[in-house]
């Protein structure tokens, strides 16, 4: 799409790729649609490149914007730069921020070099490019899944690099998200069966049933859409390594954070917000919870939220995390949203397919005409007890 690099023809073009699915080639509107917000961040382009982690293995990565602010997106298990389309388009027109998006090693355009991999050796290889595009301090970071396993021992390793923390759909300790059927079921499909087979399975386990459900543009629904949209992603990539695929998932599934080293994290001062789905199937919401009890910092719930909310909902996203950033009061910077404080430290923002629940207001107004009924019960026994003794002496 954007540029012609070691190993890879990735320049973007309107000609038919032969597999592209059938959908993409008679649907031209959305795909105008994706080629146009790929045309868009050619603009905001101001460095991709590869850059050395170890020996013999490089990552590659790309930088956005030019402004101050530096935000780094880590992507998560079986997930490229792509994937954070919508967060680098938003943040790379704000003209205070500079972007940076990339491969972890064993995918992508990255080398996929066999070995031990682990969530602190990925964190090693982010902490190198760091260095390599000389962010050391007041960098912002953001991790999904993986990414925020990943995010997480960075924090550990380097403190004083981050100024900034968001974690979306993720855990601390592996040992509290047990994977259920369909997840094993999922990644064995992942590692066994072609890449063209993924994306409607992914679809199903990632985006909640009644959200992919619903129109995207006329004539396709987001199921559709979000099929070809990674049909469109693959297209442009070179092919997945079932062994590196799996070496990160090995990762993933050994990745444990203690309380102590959570603890750790807050006390270094570093700002941070845990981001989750209530309907994620892939990381139950109640890892979420329990990561920001553990950090001490704000929950936020997306109600009809799945795994990836970045790109179910990147409005909100993108706004969830600027606020973030520019360390603005949640409820006071997303007046534009339904969002709801809960109680303290933790919030929902509800999506059109949720209600959202009437105001407090209204529900301490019931409450009272509820209570106030309550002090009619005794009279109400003394007279049903008085036309007893009254019918009794009658007919006596």
């Amino acid at each position: 799409m954007l540029f012609d690099i070691k190993r890879s023809n990735y320049i973007c073009n309107s000609e038919k790729s032969p597999h592209m699915s059938t959908t993409i080639e008679s649907t031209n509107s959305w795909r105008d649609e994706i080629e146009l917000e790929f045309r868009l961040l050619k603009d905001y382009l101001v460095e991709e490149n590869m850059c050395k982690v170890g020996n013999n293995t490089e990552i590659f990565y790309q930088l956005y914007g030019k402004g101050d602010k530096k935000l780094i997106i880590i992507m998560g298990l079986n997930g490229t730069h792509h994937h954070w389309l919508k967060q680098v388009l938003y943040f790379a027109q704000l003209e205070e921020y500079q972007v940076c998006v990339f491969d972890n090693r064993g995918i992508g355009l990255s080398d996929k070099p066999l070995g031990k991999y682990s969530i602190k050796r990925l964190s090693k290889d982010t902490l190198k490019l760091l260095d390599h595009i000389g962010w050391t301090e007041n960098v912002h970071l953001v991790g999904m899944s993986m990414g925020g396993m990943i995010a997480q021992q960075l924090c550990l390793l380097r403190p004083s690099n981050f100024s900034t923390l968001t974690l979306t759909s993720t855990y601390h300790n592996a040992l509290t998200s047990i994977p259920t059927v369909q997840d094993i079921l999922f990644f064995l499909h992942m590692i066994t069966k072609s890449p063209e087979s993924w994306h409607k399975p992914l679809i199903s386990i990632t985006f909640p049933k009644r959200w992919r459900s619903q129109e995207h543009s006329p004539g396709v629904n987001r199921k559709e859409y979000l099929v070809n949209l990674f049909s469109y992603f693959q297209t442009v990539m070179p092919s997945q390594n079932f062994a590196t695929l799996f070496l990160q998932g090995l990762a993933a599934l050994n990745h444990i954070i203690l309380p102590s080293q959570l603890k750790k994290i807050r006390e270094k001062g570093i700002k941070c917000i845990v981001i989750h789905g209530a309907k994620d199937r892939v990381i139950r919401m109640k890892n979420g919870i329990e990561l920001s009890s553990l950090l001490d910092c704000p929950f936020i719930q997306l109600k009809g939220g799945g795994h990836a909310v970045m790109i179910q909902d990147p409005d909100t996203y993108n706004k969830l995390l600027r606020a973030h950033v520019n360390r603005i009061e949640l409820d006071a910077y997303l007046q534009d949203v339904p969002i709801v404080k809960d109680k303290e430290n933790h919030w929902t923002i509800y999506d059109g397919l949720t209600s959202k629940p009437q105001k407090a207001v209204v529900k301490t107004k019931s409450l009272a005409s509820f209570q106030s009924s309550l002090t009619l019960i005794p009279q109400l026994i003394q007279n049903w007890k008085g036309s007893i003794n009254s019918g009794t002496k009658t007919s006596t």
